[in-house]
Order: C-alpha cells, then structure tokens, then sequence
C-alpha cells in the first residue's frame, strides 16, 4: 500500500478540521483499510502537523 500524507497547512497553526476531513476522504477514496494505523506528528503545543497512514512519518 502506498504511503499517503497530509500535512497542515499552516505549521504554526496546525491542521483544521477540513484538513482532517480531507485525508480521511482521500484515504477512504484510496481504499486504505480502516484498520490501519495512523500516525501523527505533533508541535509543542499539541497541534496536528501531519498525519500518515500506512507509512513512515
């Protein structure tokens, strides 16, 4: 399986809830098995910066 990867858009502010949205669509487009692991990077004030699946951060 391929790795898929979103990363905030804004690396201070973190991922918004549409960024979420959308990886979760395009993983579900991409056929990705929803049981498989996700991965989160956080910044030191706990916001998303990027969110993997099915890969390496």
């Amino acid at each position: 399986m391929s790795t898929q990867v979103t990363r905030a858009t804004d690396n201070k502010a973190g991922m918004t809830l549409g960024d979420l949205m959308q990886f979760v669509q395009e993983a579900e487009a991409a056929g990705v098995d929803p049981r498989e692991t996700v991965l989160v990077r956080v910044g030191f004030t706990a916001q998303i910066k990027r969110i993997t699946v099915g890969g390496k951060l």
